[in-house]
């Protein structure tokens, strides 16, 4: 419910008795009783956005990992070119640093590194 009156009205009053004092009072009084519990509703909401927003966040890095992890671990079993295999290397050792588990293979560059 709005209060339809500008601010001189809203402060003036002839006494407790006159007409729309007791409904300002009341409206007043109602606000600042229920203001802490809106409040705090608000924070929590707010904190729950926030904990979305993070969930979501890591959601998308974590897909975009694991959707990484199987090109990698696809790439493994493909032959693998000597311009790629800086890349492979380099993937490979972010899989490790990762702790991605995947079923282990032993890859053998052109270089004759090994990894398992």
């Amino acid at each position: 419910m709005g209060i339809e009156a500008d601010h001189i009205s809203i402060c003036k009053f002839a006494s407790i008795t006159a007409l729309g004092f007791e409904v300002i009072a009341e409206a007043l009084h109602r606000y600042a009783h229920d203001a802490p519990k809106v409040i705090e509703q608000r924070w929590r909401e707010e904190e729950l956005t926030r904990q979305l927003k993070k969930a979501r966040k890591l959601n998308t890095l974590l897909i975009k990992e694991r959707t990484l992890a199987r090109a990698i671990w696809w790439g493994v079993l493909c032959e693998v070119t000597p311009p790629e295999t800086k890349v492979i290397t380099m993937l490979m050792k972010l899989r490790n640093s990762r702790n991605i588990s995947l079923p282990t293979a032993k890859l053998v560059l052109p270089s004759g590194e090994t990894y398992h």
